[in-house]
C-alpha cells in the first residue's frame, strides 16, 4: 500500500518541480523580451533625438538645444549638443537673456548638467530664473487639472542643482527658492503634498545655518 502511495507522490512532486521549472525559464524569457523591447526604445529614442539636433541651428535656436543637454540623456546626444552650443559666439549673452525668459528652464537644464562658460556673470540672472521656476509653478496650482505629489520635483531639482553650484559666486538665493517653496503651498483641490518640498525646506534650513 505503501509503494503505489510513494509512487504518486513522487510523480506529483516531478511534475511540480517540473511545472517551477517551466515557469522559471518563461519568467526568464519574458523578461528579456522586456529587456530587448527597453534596450530597442532607448536606441531609437536616441537616434530620433540625434535626427532632431542635427536640424538645429544653436546660434538661432539655442533654446531648443539646451534641452539636448539633460543629464539624463545618451552622452552622444549631449555631446553633440554641447558641441553646438559651444560653437555660439555670443554664448554668455544669450543665455543671460535666456534666464530671464519663457524658456528659462532650458538654461537651467544645461547649468545643472553641464559647466557654463563664464558662471559669474549667470549668478545674478540665475536668481531670475528661480523666480520665473515659482510663478510657473504657481500658475499651474491655478489652473485645473491633474497635479500628482512629484509634479515639480524636475523643477525644484534644477533650482537646487543650479543653486549650489552657484553659490559661491556670493549670490543670496534663499529668498527666491522660499519664493518657489511658497508657491507649492496654493491652495489646491485635491491638497497635495508635493515630494520635493522635503527638499526645498531642507535646503532652506541649511542655508540658514550657513549664514549665522
Amino acid at each position: 500500500l505503501r509503494a503505489p502511495v510513494g509512487l504518486v507522490g513522487g510523480m506529483s512532486l516531478l511534475a511540480s518541480f517540473g511545472m517551477l521549472a517551466q515557469w522559471f525559464v518563461s519568467s526568464q524569457q519574458n523578461q528579456a523580451a522586456r529587456v530587448d523591447a527597453i534596450v530597442s526604445e532607448s536606441t531609437e529614442r536616441t537616434k530620433r533625438q540625434m535626427e532632431e539636433l542635427r536640424g538645429y541651428d544653436a546660434n538661432t535656436q539655442l533654446s531648443f538645444v539646451l534641452g539636448y543637454t539633460n543629464r539624463y540623456h545618451d552622452p552622444k546626444v549631449r555631446e553633440l549638443a554641447l558641441e553646438k552650443i559651444r560653437a555660439v559666439p555670443d554664448l554668455e549673452e544669450q543665455l543671460i537673456a535666456g534666464l530671464r525668459s519663457p524658456w528659462s528652464e532650458s538654461v537651467l537644464i544645461f547649468l545643472d548638467a553641464s559647466d557654463p562658460p563664464d558662471g559669474k556673470a549667470l549668478a545674478e540672472p540665475a536668481r531670475d530664473a528661480f523666480l520665473l521656476e515659482a510663478e510657473s509653478a504657481h500658475a499651474s496650482l491655478r489652473l485645473p487639472g491633474s497635479i500628482y505629489p512629484d509634479s515639480f520635483d524636475f523643477q525644484a531639482r534644477l533650482v537646487l542643482s543650479v543653486a549650489d553650484k552657484f553659490r559661491p559666486f556670493g549670490v543670496d538665493y534663499a529668498p527666491a527658492i522660499r519664493t518657489f517653496r511658497t508657491a507649492l503651498d496654493e491652495p489646491h483641490d485635491p491638497k497635495i503634498k508635493f515630494n520635493c518640498a522635503a527638499d526645498l525646506d531642507a535646503w532652506l534650513a541649511r542655508d540658514a545655518k550657513r549664514g549665522k
